[in-house]
């Protein structure tokens, strides 16, 4: 089922839109913007620890935040069960979410060394981490408010009366796809068309892949929008390997 849906994808021209979505709550008590006023203030003192106190609530609002990601996408059951990295929630939520990697890998690092090399970070270090971990919360908010949880997309080569459904079920991780009726005056799945279901826990590759294609539909407007996700690490991993 996944090959006829990439075959979709790659093969036809395709516009998607959003027509299920949510304003996502943080699930924790303390949001990934709290702990960057703590960071904030931290190296607005004077104290010799101010430096290496700011980069460790940077360090905790870059966490927060991509946890929130991965709990508001259906990700959060499998990270807890493989035990994934903040390196790894990076290069999971970077890449789909299409946002730089090496910068938040470098700050990742820079708080790795503080915690088991004692090392501590100068000013200027801290200062960027800052600015970084901010951009990158502004970036990913994109995708938390609002939340997109049902997506149709449609060919746009030629006339047909179905659109190709993706829906997220994000608290038990699992993506459905299928086939409706374009006019929308039906949001029944057509059972003699595909309909098949994709679980992140089992299938990790081919969940990141419809994902992806959840969190982009504004902007795949454009000719085979495969071609979008060729460059992409996770999603373009063969679709048997769930690692």
């Amino acid at each position: 089922m996944m090959n006829i849906v990439r075959a979709y994808f790659e093969h036809y021209n395709v516009s998607g839109y959003v027509d299920e979505y949510y304003d996502a709550d943080c699930p924790f008590s303390t949001e990934p913007r709290e702990f960057l006023e703590y960071a904030e203030a931290d190296l607005s003192s004077s104290e010799p620890q101010a430096s290496a106190n700011s980069l460790s609530n940077s360090k905790r609002a870059l966490d927060c935040q991509l946890d929130f990601f991965l709990d508001a996408y259906g990700l959060s059951i499998v990270s807890t069960q493989q035990k994934w990295s903040t390196a790894r929630k990076i290069e999971i939520v970077g890449d789909i979410g299409g946002v730089p990697k090496g910068i938040l890998h470098r700050i990742n690092q820079a708080r790795n060394d503080l915690e088991h090399r004692y090392q501590p970070p100068n000013r200027m270090t801290a200062e960027n981490a800052i600015d970084v971990v901010g951009l990158f919360i502004d970036a990913t908010d994109f995708y938390l408010h609002p939340v997109r949880e049902g997506v149709d997309y449609d060919h746009l080569s030629f006339q047909e009366k179905k659109v190709l459904r993706l829906e997220l079920s994000s608290k038990s991780g699992i993506i459905s796809v299928g086939s409706r009726q374009k006019d929308g005056s039906s949001k029944q799945w057509d059972e003699r068309d595909i309909h098949f279901e994709v679980i992140a826990a089992d299938s990790l590759c081919d969940y990141l892949y419809l994902l992806s294609f959840i969190l982009h539909a504004h902007r795949l407007g454009m000719k085979n929008a495969e071609l979008f996700f060729r460059r992409l690490k996770y999603v373009n991993q063969p679709t048997h390997d769930g690692n």
